[in-house]
């Protein structure tokens, strides 16, 4: 959208900048061609400096309009109607949820698989319909012992990565597309509202934890 407003712009630009050619050709004639070649020159110059003007956008302007499209695409997309909503309600997140959502996901599967991420973002919103948890997102996540990322200051980290557009490889928006399904009603996972590494599940809740599902290199589980 950006671009389509700095070429309209710029051809308004370049009209006005012809008739004034035009008029500086009529007013000093052939005689005069010198001074009207020196205007001419200066003419243009302007032109050249204005359009460089209009494209010269900052990289930081860059990233917010990529972050906000990306917002406008996956936190405000109706994706209902393109996958199965087993889970029978959608949750509804702000821009800055949907932010914090994603972020959260990569720091705990970024690097697995993608029904893995999956599983991370229906954790989250199971978490949020149980009434043993906080019922916004922010309490959710920075609730104290429960994410790591959140304790140890990794998940600001990446919520600061994605609102500068650094979200950009395959694992960022496999995330963004996780994020957006579980969001939409599709979970994988069922009513599990807990997530560990094989080991860690055996090492802290041996013979407690019921429901187990594993997924990539993530168990997925009840207590």
């Amino acid at each position: 959208m950006g671009c389509e407003k700095l070429k309209v712009r710029i051809k308004k630009i370049l009209f006005l900048s012809m008739l004034t050619l035009i008029v500086l050709i009529m007013t000093f004639g052939i005689a005069s061609s010198f001074t009207g070649i020196n205007l001419a020159n200066d003419v243009i110059n302007g032109i050249v400096k204005k359009q460089e003007e209009l494209f010269n956008v900052s990289n930081d302007e860059r990233s917010k309009e990529n972050v906000n499209e990306s917002l406008q695409n996956y936190s405000n997309s109706n994706v209902t109607g393109s996958i199965e909503n087993n889970r029978g309600k959608v949750t509804n997140f702000t821009e800055e949820e949907f932010v914090m959502f994603v972020a959260i996901i990569f720091c705990e599967a970024g690097a697995e698989e993608y029904e893995a991420k999956l599983g991370v973002a229906n954790v989250v919103i199971n978490r949020l319909y149980d009434s043993r948890y906080p019922n916004t997102l922010k309490d959710v996540l920075y609730q104290k012992s429960q994410f790591s990322p959140a304790r140890d200051g990794l998940l600001d980290k990446r919520i600061a990565e994605y609102n500068n557009g650094k979200f950009t490889t395959n694992n960022h928006k496999e995330c963004i597309q996780a994020a957006k399904e579980a969001m939409a009603g599709r979970n994988n996972i069922g009513t599990q509202i807990g997530f560990l590494t094989p080991k860690l599940l055996e090492e802290y809740f041996g013979g407690v934890y019921t429901d187990r599902i594993d997924i990539g290199k993530i168990s997925f589980f009840n207590v």
